[in-house]
């Protein structure tokens, strides 16, 4: 029998070695090893069904109109509110002069007016016992909102009544009040009761006088000089001729001329004098 040699048979049992390991199962492995960095994997997220995306809302209320009125505050020259104060306005635009209203302060002399425009609006103020002033200008928006704070001056007022001779009351003819030194003239008429009553006026002398026209030679009995004091009242009887057409005997029982009295009031025919 014919020997086969060693090398050949170191090598085919090499062969028969390494094809016996590849034909066995690869063993498990037990136990993982850290993943690199590169190999780490978040969960991933589902997102939410229907989701929408958040979106802040800010909610912005449209600004109220500013509403313009005037508020007012009357008083005298010592702070003290002044009621009944007559107030006229009118508003002023750039083609014409629009009346608003005439109204009254309130006991406590204060007034708010009904809600205006935009636009200039001029105040004039009146009250029997106190002097005229200047008209006062006011514009929308800016005095808006804001008490306006208006001051009075206490004045003198002059007031009576126009008798007849024949104690009868009269209503013609005309009354004047001058001041002395000034060129200023004060007019006012009689009612049908013969009443009258000049704007107030400032302290000092004045001149009274009645006639039925200017160009007429002033009857020296119908003039009067009175002192006037701030915060007071000047009363007076005036008494002119009666021969006119509205006497019937021509008889007269009072005395022409002008008489201060202390009250109006006190004021009444010859025949309770």
């Amino acid at each position: 029998m014919r020997k086969i040699p060693w090398s050949l048979t170191f090598v085919s049992a090499s062969f028969v070695a390494l094809g016996a390991l590849v034909l066995l199962p690869q063993p498990q492995v037990v136990g993982t090893l850290p993943a690199t960095p590169s190999e780490q994997l978040t969960e991933p997220t589902t997102p939410a069904k229907d989701w929408q995306p958040v979106i802040s809302k800010t909610v912005v209320q449209a600004a109220k109109p500013q509403v313009l009125r005037l508020e007012l505050q009357v008083v005298d020259q010592d702070g003290v509110p002044i009621p009944a104060v007559q107030i006229s306005c009118d508003h002023l635009t750039a083609f014409s002069i629009g009346h608003i209203f005439d109204e009254q302060t309130d006991a406590q002399g204060g007034f708010t007016s009904v809600e205006l425009v935009h636009g200039t609006y001029e105040l004039e103020l009146h009250h029997p016992q106190f002097l005229a002033t200047e008209t006062i200008e006011l514009h929308l928006p800016e005095d808006a909102g804001k008490l306006q704070r208006l001051q009075l001056i206490r004045g003198c007022v002059v007031e009576g009544q126009l008798f007849g001779g024949d104690g009868i009351p009269r209503n013609y003819g005309s009354l004047m009040l001058k001041r002395h030194g000034e060129e200023q003239v004060y007019e006012a008429k009689p009612d049908a009761e013969g009443g009258f009553r000049f704007p107030a006026v400032k302290e000092g002398q004045w001149e009274v006088s009645w006639y039925t026209n200017k160009q007429l030679v002033q009857d020296p009995r119908l003039s009067h000089t009175l002192l006037c004091r701030t915060g007071q009242s000047s009363k007076l009887q005036i008494t002119i001729p009666t021969p006119d057409l509205r006497a019937l005997n021509g008889s007269e029982t009072m005395d022409v001329g002008i008489q201060e009295l202390p009250d109006l009031n006190t004021v009444s025919p010859a025949s309770e004098l």
